[in-house]
């Protein structure tokens, strides 16, 4: 029986790079280990007021982790940490977890983009 190859086995490191980063820009998530990962534009998390009245904004600006907050009301919401200071090593690492699926996925919703359509 022959070996078949995945589409993961044809794809530089440069490539799935690109196409995760592409992916989670364009809004999209994708779980690995038990994380659904996401890319935020300036997501303000929480406002404070400093000494001099004026508001801080504390935020995220980049990778981040999403998972569900359930208020008093039981109410779910969304809730994301931040993840702007991960090692590139350790982000190469994650890039190699992604699932074959997840790949496919990614590479069908890249090329609609390219064609101006949705998934």
């Amino acid at each position: 029986m022959e070996n078949q190859r995945t589409l993961t086995d044809t794809m530089t490191l440069g490539r799935k790079i690109g196409l995760l980063i592409d992916h989670l820009q364009a809004g999209g998530e994708v779980k690995i280990d038990g994380y659904t990962w996401v890319w935020l534009d300036n997501h303000v998390k929480r406002t404070t007021t400093n000494e001099n009245d004026e508001t801080v904004y504390w935020g995220i600006d980049g990778l981040a982790i999403k998972s569900m907050r359930i208020s008093d009301t039981e109410e779910e919401f969304p809730h994301y940490m931040g993840q702007g200071d991960i090692p590139l090593q350790a982000f190469i690492k994650m890039v190699g977890k992604v699932a074959e699926e997840d790949w496919l996925n990614m590479c069908a919703s890249s090329a609609l983009r390219g064609m101006n359509k949705k998934r």
